[in-house]
């Protein structure tokens, strides 16, 4: 979704309400987006219109790839945005960091929000299975021996 910054800067209103239901590219080595992002969001300019801010939250779920096994992961995603865009007068060189707009340019909402979605995956993505040794002692690597023994305990104790 490509938003004029010119008309976000010369619109009444200080601040325009956007709803956002849109399929985004997801990567897929971490798997794949089973509903849109959805949500609501705010684009705010500051009194002097050198600054654009998004807020917002939205909400998706995907089926990520579990870390141990690459089984699949149901998940539930709920993002908050609060993003601060800074208004060039002049066109933004592709090698520069600040978060900027050109004033006379696009803002692409899809690749904002799609940075947040990424940013806010969990690092940690476990289905529940447990991890494996091997079936004998012959293929268990001499460091995880001592691991097995004490995860052969805790399975007898809770038996």
């Amino acid at each position: 979704m490509l938003l004029r910054v010119e008309t976000l800067l010369q619109a009444q209103e200080k601040t325009t309400q956007i709803s956002f239901h849109e399929a985004i590219d997801f990567p897929r080595d971490l798997g794949r987006l089973t509903r849109p992002l959805v949500g609501d969001v705010a684009v705010t300019r500051t009194e002097d219109d050198r600054y654009l801010q998004i807020q917002g939250t939205l909400s998706t779920e995907a089926e990520l790839r579990c870390d141990r096994c690459l089984g699949p992961v149901p998940t539930a995603l709920s993002i908050d945005v609060d993003e601060v865009l800074a208004v060039a007068d002049s066109p933004i060189e592709a090698l520069e960091v600040d978060e900027a707009v050109p004033a006379t340019g696009d803002l692409d909402l899809s690749d904002l929000l799609r940075q947040y979605l990424l940013l806010n995956l969990p690092s940690r993505k476990l289905c529940g299975c447990k991890p494996t040794f091997g079936k004998d002692a012959s293929q268990i690597d001499p460091r995880w021996q001592k691991l097995e023994a004490l995860l052969s305990r805790t399975t007898e104790e809770d038996s």
